[in-house]
């Protein structure tokens, strides 16, 4: 279990000291945790005719813009 001790005035919204922020639920724990985890989502596109709208890469970019943003910088955009 992880709680939170203290805290950087700019999460002050969102968290509270003694906040559990962590917690292991035992009927989730893998003993033997894979190094890899890859999806395939060939079958899934065949079945469904199933296509991301996203790619990955735009959604990495995505992310980073939002983290960017919540620590007060400005995104370089595309």
């Amino acid at each position: 279990m992880a709680i939170v001790s203290s805290l950087d005035s700019r999460w002050e919204n969102v968290l509270r000291t003694g906040d559990v922020v962590v917690q292991v639920l035992p009927k989730y724990f893998r003993p033997t945790e894979v190094d890899v985890l890859q999806a395939d989502i060939r079958k899934v596109q065949k079945m469904l005719g199933w296509e991301p709208r996203v790619t990955y890469r735009d959604l990495v970019r995505i992310m980073v813009d939002y983290d960017m943003l919540f620590e007060g910088l400005e995104p370089p955009g595309q």
